[in-house]
């Protein structure tokens, strides 16, 4: 029994690790794309946005334009029948062809705050944040 009890906690601290690992990993590669990827305009919305938890008017007021704009640079504005811009959307075009979100954050799907509550979660691990 005791042999068993061991077993189990040794299987649960390695795949608590190899989580934590895994978080550290799409933390990374979320950076990196947020960093490369983006506009400065569009990084500087998400980083107040996702990584100091600022909403969208928040935003708006330190940076002195509207929650119009704010809202356009994160999730894009409609043009012409599609979504066009949005540092969400490229966002998820890069993640998705390095492999780093499953079907969830795939370009088109997600709520807005289902999209903020799982890249926070990658950030602060799985901490989840309602928009």
């Amino acid at each position: 029994m005791i042999t068993t009890t061991t077993t189990t906690k040794g299987f649960l601290h390695d795949s608590i690790e190899d989580e934590q690992e895994d978080d550290l990993h799409h933390e990374t590669l979320v950076r990196e794309a947020v960093r490369t990827v983006l506009t400065e305009k569009q990084r500087e919305a998400v980083e107040l946005f996702f990584f100091e938890g600022l909403s969208q008017s928040e935003i708006a007021r330190r940076l002195g334009i509207s929650q119009q704009v704010v809202q356009k640079r994160l999730f894009g504005a409609p043009r012409g029948g599609s979504v066009v811009g949005g540092a969400i959307a490229k966002l998820r075009v890069a993640l998705t062809a390095r492999g780093s979100f499953g079907p969830r954050l795939g370009v088109g799907s997600g709520s807005a705050g289902e999209v903020r509550s799982e890249l926070v979660c990658r950030f602060d691990g799985a901490r989840p944040v309602e928009a």
